[in-house]
């Protein structure tokens, strides 16, 4: 009889306890989560600082490129940076966002820099924003903060193209390209000029056009820029390539009598 009564009253208490467990589950789940206590364990404020050790410290060197005076019958500006990891971790350059299409990054991403090491980095900018340029780049670095370039320039010129960047519509059908002739506040100047060649040959004269002093039409074939892209190298410097092996963008040389601007560089950009 002693056993049956000490059965029954352990029996109780399992059952109180059972019914306290599951009230304080119930009180947790109904608590708002702002009030929650989180588990200390694979927690991270995303808006804590890095913890020294893990994030890699990443060095731009110059982290300002003052370019100066541009125009685009000079052409294209190569010019390099680099970057030095000063801290004790590899990093890795992820890739990179520039402010403006005038900027290409002539690199492939996915690059690891050793603790201590460094390694340059060619940039090409275009000076086909007429004015004054104030861009950037910013690189990203796996698992850190990104680290950003200024560049600044101011862009003038004797003729001028519209479209400045030329981008590849879809497919392979042409693009018109207008070439205006002006003076040095970019106002229109109708002063008669002609066109003597393109180099490479993938753009020419549109002679349907309709004449006018200081205007120049150029058709752009993407077609001959596609056929010219398979056998081309980058040490030839006219094209820049993708990861894939695909153009990304091809510079053209237009020689005009205009003596003020014998040489117009154009910048094509594939999608």
């Amino acid at each position: 009889m002693r056993l049956l009564w000490t059965g029954l009253v352990l029996a109780g208490i399992v059952v109180t306890i059972g019914l306290l467990v599951d009230r304080g589950t119930e009180e947790d789940a109904s608590t708002p989560l702002t009030q929650r206590q989180p588990s200390v364990r694979g927690t991270r404020d995303a808006n804590a600082e890095f913890v020294r050790g893990e994030a890699a410290d990443i060095e731009a060197r110059p982290a300002q490129l003052q370019l100066g005076l541009r125009t685009p019958c000079d052409g294209s500006v190569h010019t390099e940076i680099e970057l030095f990891n000063r801290g004790d971790v590899p990093a890795s350059i992820d890739g990179w966002i520039t402010s403006s299409s005038a900027i290409v990054v002539d690199a492939q991403p996915g690059f690891v820099l050793a603790p201590k090491e460094s390694c340059k980095v060619e940039l090409r900018i275009s000076p086909w924003s007429y004015g004054e340029n104030k861009q950037r780049v910013e690189f990203r670095v796996k698992d850190s903060p990104t680290v950003r370039v200024g560049v600044s320039w101011e862009v003038q010129a004797a003729i001028w193209a519209k479209p400045a960047l030329i981008v590849r519509p879809n497919g392979t059908r042409p693009r018109r390209v207008i070439l205006e002739r002006i003076g040095a506040e970019g106002a229109f100047l109708p002063e008669p000029f002609t066109v003597l060649s393109v180099h490479p040959l993938v753009a020419f004269v549109d002679d349907t056009a309709a004449a006018e002093a200081g205007v120049a039409t150029l058709i752009v074939d993407f077609k001959a820029i596609d056929d010219l892209a398979e056998h081309a190298t980058k040490d030839e410097g006219v094209f820049t390539f993708g990861a894939a092996g695909r153009w990304k963008t091809l510079d053209i040389l237009v020689r005009t009598d205009c003596g003020a601007c014998p040489e117009l560089h154009l910048l094509i950009r594939n999608q």
